[in-house]
């Protein structure tokens, strides 16, 4: 449910230059530009729901996919982007 913002984190995915539409900018968020993207800084015991964003929605499906190998279970990916 994502009314609940305090149950998120969202990933933005963009280049750090590009500002959150404001309905976004209640959740929990940080900027991970994909280039500079470390998997290894996600911790994968945490039980917080992510939500990764992109410009069109397909680095934020890959970077899900990735990441739901690893072992992370609650990984969404907004579908077509922002």
């Amino acid at each position: 449910d994502l009314k609940s913002s305090q149950n998120w984190k969202l990933i933005d995915l963009r280049d750090t230059c590009s500002e959150l539409p404001q309905i976004l900018k209640q959740f929990n968020s940080i900027s991970m530009p994909f280039p500079s993207l470390d998997y290894t800084s996600f911790d994968l015991s945490e039980k917080q729901k992510i939500l990764l964003v992109c410009s069109k929605g397909i680095r934020s499906l890959f970077v899900a996919k990735m990441l739901r190998e690893l072992g992370l279970e609650n990984v969404f990916s907004l579908k077509g982007g922002i």
